[in-house]
């Protein structure tokens, strides 16, 4: 007695192949529908927060959160990554308002000297550069704490009558995951009037 061959034929392979193909292609759709979309520049969806009292704005990763409030005629907006269970492991802190600061240069000199001094802090530099069109100073530092050795930012600077710091701090081994995150919202901070 002879086998049937009950295999199939090559146009039903192409439909398999088809189905197959499209299976793994909707798959793959959902798949990145549950990542971050990624703008033109390739970056996560940012939020938008704006003081216009104190004439900036910023905008953040969507998957950090965000505080502000007011206190002694200052604003004061933290961001803190919200990926990590428990504490967070990034932090930026901006605030605004008459801070008292002396001229960039002294104050230049005087946190150089601050960091020379102590034993918990190392220097990674400081370099003059440009927030939106106002001259700052961007000081990078490791912090050695209980927790390990830190990398921290702080920017200052000045406009019109106001002054600006934005700080950020990233615990141990964390720096290179969130460095993107941090650099996007220093470059992405403006001020609302121009």
């Amino acid at each position: 007695m002879k086998k049937e061959n009950r295999g199939i034929g090559a146009s039903q392979q192409l439909v398999v192949v088809a189905i197959i193909v499209a299976v793994i292609g909707v798959g793959v759709f959902f798949i990145i529908e549950e990542y971050p979309r990624q703008s033109e520049e390739g970056q996560k969806n940012f939020l938008i927060f704006k003081n216009e009292k104190y004439d900036f704005s910023v905008s953040y990763p969507s998957n950090w959160t965000m505080d502000n409030m007011e206190y002694t005629g200052r604003a004061y907006v933290m961001l803190n990554e919200n990926t990590t269970e428990g504490n967070s492991n990034a932090r930026v802190q901006i605030i605004a308002g008459r801070l008292d600061y002396p001229s960039l240069d002294n104050l230049k000199n005087t946190i150089s000297n601050q960091i020379e001094n102590n034993e918990n802090l190392e220097s990674g530099g400081i370099k003059e550069i440009d927030v939106d069109g106002a001259n700052a100073i961007d000081i990078a530092y490791e912090q050695t704490t209980s927790n390990g050795i830190g990398q921290g930012r702080m920017i200052f600077f000045k406009r019109d009558n106001l002054d600006y710091a934005i700080s950020a701090y990233v615990d141990e081994n964390h720096y290179e995951q969130f460095k993107t995150d941090i650099e996007s919202i220093v470059d992405k901070f403006s001020f609302i009037s121009e």
